[in-house]
């Protein structure tokens, strides 16, 4: 899979699920657009969000991310996820996050990090899952940070769990 720049209301249903493998973030931002049964894996160390940068407005279901490692030291947007680094207006469902790592490295900034989503606003995330390790580093500013969503502004979660571990 290949990094696209931008999206627009296109739905990508898969009816097996598609195994897929990437070496950097898959889109820059996705808008208006909904995604389902995919997994994806990463060939190596990524920099950033595996899906995208950020959603508005996007409807993601059913996608599984196995055994990423993330190291986020440059930010595009104000969150830093494995998933997605930011989500507006935007449902995530069924999300299975697998083993991996977020490794943040934050200074003279306040940040948003999480499991699933770094920063979410007017967003549902439910039915969702993160077993991946979140490691913050050098931070010497404010940093919210959780296994699921870093921060989060008329947000609901429901029916979501973190079994992995947050330093």
């Amino acid at each position: 899979v290949t990094s696209t720049s931008k999206l627009n209301n296109v739905t990508l249903i898969f009816e097996d699920v598609v195994n897929t493998t990437i070496s950097s973030t898959i889109f820059e931002e996705l808008n208006n657009c909904t995604i389902s049964n995919i997994t994806i894996n990463a060939s190596q160390t990524l920099n950033n969000a595996v899906l995208a940068h950020k959603i508005v407005n996007t409807k993601l279901n059913g996608v599984t991310i196995n055994d990423v490692v993330v190291d986020t030291k440059t930010f595009t947007e104000n969150g830093a996820g494995i998933l997605v680094n930011s989500a507006n207006e935007s449902v995530i469902n069924n999300v299975v996050i697998n083993n991996g790592r977020l490794n943040v490295s934050i200074e003279n900034r306040t940040y948003y990090v999480g499991g699933i989503a770094g920063y979410a606003e007017n967003t549902i995330i439910q039915n969702s899952e993160n077993s991946a390790t979140i490691t913050l580093s050098n931070c010497s500013n404010n940093a919210y940070v959780s296994g699921i969503l870093g921060y989060g502004r008329n947000t609901s979660i429901f029916k979501c769990t973190n079994n992995g571990k947050v330093y």
